[in-house]
């Protein structure tokens, strides 16, 4: 196994005012640039010439491991050290130590046992303990079908021996004995097949290596047969994601002071750490694109960029950037660009920055250059016709897989093109689940976030402003191990209630789906 970093930059520093207080304090956009780590599929390849042979990792929620798995439902940021905060350029990655190839968000389940199961579920050979980063490699014996792992305060894994085999996964997780699980997101897609995430209850953080045997689908409330199942980090499935960023004045609102320092962040700053996050553990293959927006909607394209921005080099002359003509890109240099532009303390804003301060200086991979413009954005909020912009673009998606992730921090006041029914209505028909994110957000605000993540076959997340970052990581791993299940010989029809049914770890849970209109 191996992974790739990039190095962490720190701020800008300008020859003014107490510039060492301030490097020292202010260490915002910072990124581990994984390669290869999140490219999972063939992620453990066989060091064996034995053909039963299997390597694989346990994992368990970042935080869980110290004996924080209460329940609580704290964010992750809570249960990072102080060198991993905002203010120290950290990032969830960097959480999993020494053990390069952990997944964001999750934490290495070290020591656990593990036993090799037949197909009855008896126990068959000796068992063997994972190392201290979860890690472990056996010839298990040629009856054995799934392995069961335990630990101490943790539900036992139980996964395919396949799991581990070349073209696996090779990962499996498990959560704290006192969590539960539930099924975080459930669509259609046009192929037929179900695609689908189990998470936890306390975070949602996707649960890795789910046994097919687990898995019931009823229509209308008859049992129908499943076929295959298989997991987007097996197969390295692409998926094409539409990120919808909200960036009204609210945004300005300051959400976190670092009692260390006393230094102060708002939510513009942690939004682009967090989208910095989301980009460090996406998969290798995925597509992404940005709309921006407050009271008007902007999808960042070649055309847009070139209507409205001047690019220059450090020397101050202009250049040519190509960003994408479609909106969605795979590099990782212009996907940084647009995210450190989101942020409008970014250093990358010619016009922007205040000689007294220090900017917030650019990712390591956004390409040396910047904005000589004014911010684009800060006025009201129009959500609505924001997420239908990135329904748009993602409509037109050659991937199958599409899904489209936005955060907010308020309720609409300026759609004017839709409302919330309508682009709920439109993503139902497109078989496109939103993943929403209410940012300390309350009352009718949330109720409309939270209808259109729910009530799309996607999911909703609430958090505090600090924990933006971990709304962003656990969205991230379940677009990252998404399931997609076949139903042989099932036809759908517009009105039918689709019910997914997983019974695991003495837990079962279920989610309903009804299949809308073609569009």
């Amino acid at each position: 196994m191996h992974a790739v970093y990039a190095l962490i930059k720190y701020f800008k520093i300008f020859p003014t005012g107490n510039w060492e207080q301030k490097v020292m304090n202010k260490h915002l956009i910072a990124a581990v640039a994984v390669a290869g780590t999140f490219a999972l599929g063939g992620c453990f390849s066989s060091s064996s010439d034995d053909p039963n042979h299997i390597e694989g990792q346990l994992l368990a929620p970042a935080g869980t491991l110290d004996g924080d798995g209460d329940g609580d439902g704290s964010g992750m940021m809570g249960h990072r050290p102080a060198s991993l905060r905002p203010t120290a350029g950290g990032s969830i990655l960097a959480a999993a130590g020494n053990c390069a190839d952990v997944p964001g968000g999750y934490e290495a389940l070290a020591d656990a046992t593990i036993e090799f199961l037949d197909d009855s579920g008896v126990v068959t050979g000796e068992a063997i303990e994972a190392d201290e980063c979860g890690e472990f490699s056996a010839n298990p014996p040629a009856d054995a079908v799934a392995i069961r792992a335990t630990r101490d305060g943790f539900r036992p894994i139980e996964a395919e021996v396949a799991n581990f085999r070349s073209g696996g996964a090779g990962y499996a997780s498990t959560i704290p004995s006192n969590w539960s699980y539930r099924i975080g997101s459930m669509q259609v897609q046009s192929d037929g097949r179900v695609a689908f995430t189990l998470v936890d209850d306390q975070r949602g953080l996707a649960v890795i290596g789910l046994p097919p045997r687990t898995v019931e689908a009823l229509v209308n409330q008859t049992q129908v047969t499943t076929g295959s199942l298989t997991s987007s980090a097996a197969t390295q499935e692409a998926a094409s994601v539409s990120v919808v960023l909200d960036a009204s004045g609210s945004m300005y609102q300051w959400a976190y002071t670092d009692e260390d320092t006393g230094e102060s962040f708002d939510r513009f700053q942690l939004t682009t750490l967090a989208t910095h996050e989301f980009l460090d553990i996406r998969g290798a293959n995925d597509e992404v694109s940005f709309t921006i927006f407050d009271g008007s909607v902007h999808l960042i394209n070649d055309e847009w960029i070139e209507q409205n921005w001047t690019l220059e080099d450090n020397q101050g002359s202009e250049i040519d950037f190509t960003f994408s003509a479609s909106g969605f890109a795979s590099d990782e240099a212009p996907l940084r660009l647009i995210t450190d532009a989101f942020n409008p303390h970014s250093g990358i804003w010619l016009n922007n920055t205040d000689p007294q301060t220090i900017a917030d200086e650019p990712h390591a991979a956004t390409p040396d250059l910047q904005i000589a413009n004014w911010y684009n954005w800060g006025g009201m909020t129009a959500l609505y016709d924001a997420v239908d912009a990135g329904l748009d673009v993602l409509e037109d998606a050659d991937n199958e897989r599409k899904i489209l992730v936005t955060m907010g921090d308020g309720g609409d006041n300026s759609s004017i093109e839709t409302n919330k029914q309508e682009v709920i209505d439109r993503a139902n028909a497109l078989g496109i689940p939103v993943l929403s994110i209410g940012l300390a957000v309350s009352g009718s605000a949330e109720d409309n976030l939270r209808d259109l993540g729910i009530d799309t076959g996607g999911d909703y997340f609430s958090v505090d402003d600090i924990d933006i970052s971990d709304a962003f990581v656990s969205i991230q791993s379940g677009i990252r191990f998404q399931y997609l299940l076949e139903l042989p010989g099932v036809s759908l029809s517009a009105g039918d209630i689709l019910t997914l049914r997983i019974d695991y770890n003495g837990v079962v849970t279920e989610r309903d789906y009804t299949v809308p209109d073609s569009p």
